[in-house]
This record gives C-alpha cells, sequence and structure tokens, in this order.
C-alpha cells in the first residue's frame, strides 16, 4: 500500500478524522482516533512519541506547565504562550505544536 492508501484506508476504518482548516495555509488538517492504536500500533507509538517529544520541548522553553511527578500529567499555558513576540521565537513547527496545545485545551474547557 502507498500512502495515499494508507491514509484513505485509515479514513475508512475511523482510525483518523477531519477536523478542519488550517488558518495559515488553509490546508485540510486531519487528527488520529483512539482507534490508531489498535490499527496501526506503531505509528500510534511514533505518533505518541513525537507528541511527547514536542511536549517537553515546549515545557523546557517555558511555553506550558507540566507537572511531571503527577500520575496523569495536566498541561496548562504560560503567559509566554500567548505573547506574540514570544512565540514567533518559536520555529514553525513548534508554533503549530503550541497552536494544537491550545486548540485542545480550548476545546476541552468548552
Amino acid at each position: 500500500m502507498n500512502e495515499d492508501e494508507v491514509f484513505i484506508d485509515l479514513l475508512a476504518k475511523g482510525a483518523l478524522k477531519f477536523m478542519g482548516y488550517d488558518p495559515n495555509t488553509d490546508e485540510k488538517m486531519y487528527v488520529f482516533t483512539p482507534k490508531i492504536k489498535e490499527i496501526m500500533p506503531d505509528l500510534y507509538e511514533e505518533h505518541l512519541n513525537s507528541v511527547n517529544k514536542e511536549v517537553m520541548n515546549l515545557w523546557e522553553k517555558g511555553y506550558i506547565n507540566l507537572d511531571l511527578m503527577a500520575k496523569d500529567p495536566l498541561i496548562s499555558i504560560t503567559a509566554k504562550a500567548l505573547s506574540n513576540d514570544d512565540i514567533m521565537q518559536l520555529s514553525e513547527t513548534e508554533q503549530w505544536s503550541l497552536n494544537e496545545i491550545k486548540r485542545v485545551l480550548l476545546d476541552r474547557n468548552i
């Protein structure tokens, strides 16, 4: 299977879902659903490791708070994560990750 076929298969099986459009590029955005863990466990682990790495990076740089001692660590944003000047110091990938964290936190509070 090529990448396009894998993508279509994951959508059909409910492991991926359409999330909306990127406000900067207007490209379609998709997110993994919990089904990805059972359908493609290797991809799930790779994704989880990538997310954890980005969270740790933003925590080290002071954009998020993270209680590493908690059983289920909670994430919150800092004032730095709301400052456009500070956000512009991040790479494009880091900015995207921070915006995703803020979006998820906002969605949970609605």
